[in-house]
């Protein structure tokens, strides 16, 4: 599929450009932030699989982010470019770019929604995607009272891998999450995602249901903390272990985010990430272990 991204980002500038129905929210003081990031990564099991390769990374970048206003923007951008390396495994060796938009627009008060668009080239400075994407992500929200809200985001990506034709995929979710806050800040949620991946390769076609729990804080007014639990089933519609025996994956994920601010323009990051994945493919099963520490400076 042809992607034309010069019409996508004039349809995100009308969408902008529209006139919130929450004047009074809105005020014409937009914040362009300039930033510079480092990370240093320890990744117990790289390649994701029985060999376990041992790795150490180093990530550094430099980005721009856009708000249309300080503490309710209607609109806002950002651009990031991150150099990565890793030691005893180059795959992962490269340079990233992201773009990122997002148009909020508040229905009532009760109703709202967003409509995310990401474009990336070689993934992004969080995360060891190589591929090309494109992805729209429309996202609503319903505010039963103060505390509690029910959530629905949906997704339409499309991947293409810079070295594999076979593995260029369109993949597609809906998710639905409650979300209940608690008192200091905090809040937990739990959600369901059902996912339908399509490549350009049939033994890569997969049907995928998550179940999530998170919990986020702010134990401090400098500190936010969020911890997050993942089981995911996947199902190969195609591809095949034995005769007749489809592959099917079982996924567990814990991953955990801390930032400590030490003033409004510096912070320090700090994240873990543990998967296992159980497969009826003997040869697919591994476990993970990633390490994180980073700083994040705003100008």
């Amino acid at each position: 599929m042809i992607i034309n991204l010069n019409a996508l980002a004039l349809a995100m500038a009308a969408l902008a450009a529209q006139p919130s129905q929450d004047d009074d929210d809105q005020r014409d003081d937009p914040v362009l932030t300039p930033y510079v990031i480092t990370w240093g990564v320890r990744d117990t099991n790289i390649d994701r699989d029985q060999e376990k390769i041992h790795s150490s990374g180093f990530v550094y970048g430099a980005g721009l982010e856009y708000r249309s206003d300080e503490d309710k923007p209607l609109f806002e951008a950002s651009y990031e470019v991150a150099k990565h390396s890793y030691s005893n495994f180059d795959e992962f060796d490269r340079v990233s770019h992201e773009l990122t938009g997002i148009y909020h627009h508040k229905f009532s008060d009760l109703w709202r929604a967003d409509m995310l668009v990401e474009l990336s080239s070689k993934g992004s400075s969080e995360d060891r995607d190589v591929n090309d994407t494109v992805s729209i992500q429309p996202r609503f929200e319903y505010r039963i009272t103060d505390d509690d809200r029910l959530k629905l985001r949906s997704n339409y990506r499309w991947r293409t891998p810079p070295d594999d034709p076979n593995g260029k995929n369109q993949n597609r979710y809906a998710e639905f999450i409650y979300e209940k806050g608690l008192p200091n800040n905090n809040s937990v949620s739990a959600g369901v995602r059902y996912e339908i991946n399509r490549a350009a390769s049939d033994v890569n076609h997969y049907d995928r249901i998550s179940y999530s729990i998170e919990w986020e804080a702010e134990p401090t007014p400098r500190d936010e903390f969020s911890i997050e639990l993942k089981f995911r089933d996947r199902e190969y519609t195609v591809r095949e272990v034995t005769k007749g025996v489809r592959r099917q994956d079982d996924s567990f994920v814990v991953s955990a985010d801390w930032e400590h601010f030490f003033n409004s323009k510096w912070s320090l990051l700090l994240d873990y990430r543990m998967e296992t994945r159980k497969s009826n493919d003997d040869d697919e099963n591994f476990v993970q272990h990633v390490f994180g520490l980073g700083s994040k400076l705003r100008f």
